[in-house]
Formats: structure tokens, C-alpha cells, sequence
């Protein structure tokens, strides 16, 4: 009377997906391109790039950059070019470790992407260079600069390893950069302007010529001071010796004289690279520029000759290298004074327009003393509240520089 029931299965049947993609053909000439329309996902990345990269423009003032839309537009939309070349096309058949290493390599190439834009054009990473700030900020202290405060500066070396300032790393003398483009000097718009007592971190102002040896000072600077320390040698070594010495008479002076000369030029205690070996080779050096200019024997002043002799040292010792504006070393000080004021120093206090400073709590001030002992006794130091192993250095024999802040100026002492 009944029937059985069929036993009956819910089977699912994966049927063809016909339905044709949603996009446009493009044609150029015999090239024939099937665009995809795009996903809502990368419309909203490509109007977020979009808006923030014409943004980038304008700000840059520089519209030739617009072109640069292209890419974005071939990124998102119409995805001619693989620029992603390093990922795989289909993930689903690389290895574990090669899928994985190649996700590494992704996020790399976008963190070095992205840090060096925020590097050159928001704000930087430096290190203190020299104790010129101390009692504010210390020689090796790290400091992020804003680079938008003034407006960020266009490159002008754009083409250089990431990171880095002049020198490659693990390296001595290796430029970092190449000049094979060189843009000029422009800043982009920032928040403001300088101000008095502003601190502010600029490259270093004067020529482009560098000592690698000494990069932390200038190099005609260097060359000056070898002139000045030849002619003081001179007038030191007269009279020890009971007899004017002539710069350009080699046959007055001895082996022993140019040894002594180079050590006083090149004195071990103030850089690691004057040696005993490269003493020696200075003294031979020095004694062969001299006969050189001997046998010029050029009409100009004593002075002049012991610049040739210094600035000729100097290039026969030390390693050179020019440096394009950007690269040269940065410095960090504390601007006195802008455009148009007038700047006086009035027994040691600083007068812009007329008034005094404004007051700086660690303003300090360098004196040179000269002593009459090898050394100042520690008990000294501790009484007028010295430093001895960070405030005190030798300029040349018998001249102490001795550094004192503003609440110990005025003090004496004798020993």
C-alpha cells in the first residue's frame, strides 16, 4: 500500500563559472589589453595614494612629478607592469621557506622605502659631533630633528645609499653617494622660520674640501693653523738656538729640527692616525718641501712661505676628499642672531642689536691659560669646580684652554 522511501543525497555540484569578467579592452596599435575592472579594496588605495601623493607635489612645487600618477594608476588599475617583480605569481606552488623569504624581501623593499622618505622629508636621527652644546646636549647624544619645522630640504646628492650620511658602512673612506645628479639649493615650505636661540642642525658652512682624517674641522682652518704653528716654531727654535731661523734655509736646520717640527704639527696625543711611523714620514715630507721652495726661493712674505709649506703638508699627510654640499658633516649650534641684526661681542657677552643675550643658564666660556708646570694640581681643579678629564686640554706646550661655565666665570686662581 506504501511505498519505500528513497533514500535521496544533498550532492553539491561545483558547475563552470561563465560568467564573463567585468572590464575593457585596450588597444594600442596590435597590442590588445583586457583591463580588469578593479575591486572596491583598490579603488580605495588608489584614491588614498592619489590624494596624498598630488599633495606631495604640491608641497614639493615641483610638477613634473605629477607623471608619477601614472605609476599609481598602472599599481591599482590597469597593471601593465609587474613592479612587484620579486612575488611570486602563484604563491600556492612556491615552498614554504621560498614563500616566506620572498615576504621578508616584500617588507624590506617598503621599510626602506618608506623610512628614507620620512628621513629626507619629515625629520632625521643625528649624533652630537663635537661638545660645542655641552651642558645641553652631549658630544654622542642621539636627537630626532624635525625637518619641517624650517621646511625640509630638496636633495641635492638624491642618488645614495639609504641610511647613511657620507660613508658607506664598514668602511673609512667609501662615498656613500654618487654626483652623477646634483640638484640646487631649495627648501621646501615648513612651519616657520628661524629664531633666536633657535638650536638648529645645518652642514657644515665652509668649503667642500675635507681631511678625513680631522672631518670635524675645517680644512682651511687646518691649514692656517699648521702656518701659524711652523712660524711659532721658528721663533721658539731661534731662540733656543741663539740665531734667527729662515723659512726656506734647509742648511741651517738639522734631522732633528723637522722631527721636532712634525711633532709639534702632528701631535700623537690629538689623533690616533699621527703615529711614530707617520711622524717620521711628515719630518722627511717637511724637510723636502722646504729644499723645494728653497730653490723657487718666490719674493713674497715669510708668512706666505709657511702657508705654501702648511697648506703642502697638509696634502702630503692627509687624506682629501670633496663633498657636495649636503654631505658635508652635520653640525648643531644655537643661532645668535638672523638676517639684518647686528652682532656685537662685548668682553665676552654676546650683543645682538644692541642688548645683551638672552640669558642661558649653560652658556660656557673657553679661557687659555698659560702655566708654568707641567700640569694643573688636581686639588686646583676641584677648588674652582674644573672637569679636569672633559674641561681641560692642551692647545700647544704651556697653553691650558680651560672651559668654564657662566656661574664659575670671574674666578681666579694661582698655583
Amino acid at each position: 500500500m506504501f511505498g519505500k522511501k528513497k533514500n535521496t543525497e544533498n550532492v553539491a555540484v561545483n558547475k563552470p563559472n561563465n560568467e564573463p569578467k567585468k572590464g575593457w579592452t585596450l588597444k594600442l596599435g596590435k597590442c590588445e589589453k583586457f583591463i580588469e575592472m578593479p575591486s572596491r579594496r583598490n579603488w580605495i588605495w588608489f584614491a588614498a595614494w592619489t590624494i596624498f601623493y598630488i599633495g606631495w607635489v604640491i608641497w614639493l612645487g615641483n610638477y613634473w612629478f605629477l607623471l608619477g600618477e601614472l605609476l599609481i594608476i598602472d599599481i591599482y588599475i590597469t597593471k601593465f607592469v609587474r613592479w612587484a617583480f620579486w612575488k611570486p605569481k602563484n604563491p600556492e606552488n612556491c615552498s614554504k621557506v621560498k614563500r616566506k623569504t620572498l615576504e621578508w624581501v616584500d617588507a624590506l623593499i617598503f621599510a626602506v622605502i618608506a623610512a628614507s622618505f620620512i628621513r629626507i622629508f619629515f625629520f632625521e636621527a643625528f649624533t652630537i659631533p663635537t661638545s660645542s652644546m655641552e651642558k645641553t646636549l652631549q658630544v654622542g647624544d642621539y636627537l630626532f630633528v624635525s625637518k619641517t619645522a624650517y621646511g625640509p630640504r630638496v636633495p641635492m646628492t638624491p642618488i645614495s645609499f639609504p641610511f647613511v650620511h657620507h660613508t658607506l658602512p664598514f668602511t673609512e673612506s667609501t662615498p656613500s653617494y654618487v654626483t652623477w645628479i646634483q640638484n640646487e639649493y631649495r627648501r621646501m615650505t615648513g612651519w616657520g622660520d628661524i629664531k633666536r636661540d633657535d638650536m638648529v642642525v645645518f652642514n657644515y658652512p665652509t668649503g667642500d674640501t675635507v681631511v678625513l682624517q680631522i672631518p670635524a674641522q675645517d680644512y682651511y682652518d687646518i691649514i692656517r693653523i699648521t702656518q701659524f704653528r711652523m712660524a711659532d716654531f721658528d721663533l721658539q727654535y731661534s731662540t733656543m738656538m741663539n740665531r734667527k731661523i729662515v723659512v726656506g734655509n734647509v742648511s741651517q736646520k738639522t734631522n732633528d729640527y723637522y722631527v721636532n717640527l712634525a711633532y709639534s704639527l702632528f701631535n700623537p696625543m690629538t689623533n690616533a692616525a699621527h703615529t711614530n711611523a707617520f711622524i717620521n714620514e711628515a719630518s722627511a715630507k717637511l724637510r723636502e718641501n722646504e729644499t723645494k721652495l728653497a730653490k723657487e726661493n718666490p719674493a713674497i712674505p715669510d708668512m706666505d712661505k709657511y702657508y705654501r709649506l702648511a697648506r703642502q703638508i697638509v696634502r702630503d699627510m692627509y687624506d682629501l676628499t670633496v663633498r657636495p654640499v649636503d654631505k658635508r658633516e652635520n653640525y648643531i649650534k644655537r643661532c645668535v642672531a638672523i638676517a639684518g641684526d647686528t652682532l656685537e661681542v662685548r668682553d665676552g657677552e654676546v650683543f645682538v642689536n644692541g642688548k645683551p643675550q638672552k640669558e642661558i643658564p649653560t652658556k660656557q666660556f673657553n679661557y687659555r691659560l698659560t702655566i708654568n708646570t707641567a700640569s694643573i694640581p688636581e686639588k686646583t681643579l676641584r677648588q674652582n669646580e674644573i672637569n679636569s678629564s672633559g674641561e681641560l686640554r692642551e692647545v700647544q706646550e704651556n697653553v691650558v684652554c680651560a672651559v668654564y661655565y657662566k656661574e664659575y666665570c670671574g674666578k681666579r686662581f694661582y698655583w
